[in-house]
Parts: structure tokens; C-alpha cells; sequence
């Protein structure tokens, strides 16, 4: 953060516990920390100092579900960024995953309703597959959870990064 000194920074898996709180220099930081006794999880979000006064956190997921949904409106349309650490669907139902995206789908409607810009950022957890609406070299399996993310992807309205290039040898 030093060096590249980002807007905005996002963290999954922050290993961050009850009310302890993150604190990086320069930065204002929102999080959601894992419930329970279990280890790693959580999700953080650090914006710049200077653009505090333009940032809302608008919502965080509910029970165990572990995100954060920003708001910045130092810009036109405001952007909305939404940092998710998907659980494992090993240890969920089909239901529990289902419920879990309906609620963010919900999310994203709303914002997509107040016509503001849409970042879905973080570690879903979910096996999307290789070919055009997965990651290139990826396993071709796709997990039910995945099945949900495509969706999303199909109509190209969203974009997933993880395989794009914009420059040689970089995403």
C-alpha cells in the first residue's frame, strides 16, 4: 500500500477477530470480522483518509455470511463496492448457498436500481469452470455455487477480471 498507494484496497481472509480492528497509516478501514471461535475469514475494506468523509458503509452480510458493501461518492455515478469472502460449499447446502446469493443479488439490484456503479470484489469460493465465463487453465469443474456466479457473467452486463489482460504479462 506503500508503494502503489490505491484509493481503495481490499482484503479477504483477514484472520480478524470479535471487535479487533485493523489499522493501516493513511488509510480509514471498514471490516467485518468473523463470528464465532473459527479461525481466519473476515473481510476488509481500506479507503484513503482523504476521501473518509465520501465513504458509507452501507451493509454487511448476515449471520455468517462475511461481507461489506462500500459506498464512495466522490465520484459521479457513486461506486458501490461489494468485498465477499464466500464460504466453502463443501460445508454449506444447496439452500444455504442459494439464500446466501439471493440476498447479495439482492444487493446488487438495489445499486443497479440507483444506477451506481458495481465492483464485486473478493474470494468466492466457488468453482467457476474454464471456459469463456470461467478463468482460462482453471479445472473445468463447476460447482453449484459457480453455476449461481455464471449466471451473473452470462449477460456480460459484469466482467470477471481474473482472466483479463490489459497489458502483456499482466491482469
Amino acid at each position: 500500500l506503500d508503494i502503489v498507494k490505491p484509493s481503495v484496497a481490499t482484503f479477504q481472509e483477514t484472520a480478524v477477530a470479535g471487535s479487533n480492528r485493523i489499522k493501516l497509516k493513511n488509510y480509514y478501514c471498514l471490516q467485518r470480522n468473523r463470528k464465532g471461535v473459527k479461525l481466519m475469514g473476515g473481510v476488509a475494506t481500506f479507503v484513503k483518509n482523504e476521501l473518509k468523509a465520501n465513504t458509507l458503509k452501507v451493509k454487511e452480510g448476515e449471520d455468517d455470511e462475511e461481507y461489506i458493501i462500500t459506498r464512495l461518492d466522490h465520484v459521479t455515478p457513486p461506486v458501490n463496492i461489494i468485498n465477499i469472502y464466500g464460504g466453502q460449499e463443501s460445508r454449506m447446502s444447496k439452500e444455504q448457498i442459494l439464500d446466501s446469493w439471493t440476498r447479495l443479488r439482492r444487493e446488487v439490484k438495489e445499486i443497479e436500481e440507483r444506477e451506481e456503479g458495481l465492483v464485486l470484489i473478493g474470494d468466492y469460493n466457488r468453482a467457476i469452470g474454464n471456459d469463456r465465463l470461467g478463468v482460462t487453465g482453471n479445472h473445468p469443474h463447476v460447482s453449484y455455487g459457480g453455476k449461481l456466479v455464471r449466471e451473473l457473467l452470462e449477460d456480460d452486463r459484469y466482467i470477471l477480471l481474473n482472466d483479463s489482460k490489459v497489458a502483456e504479462g499482466g491482469p
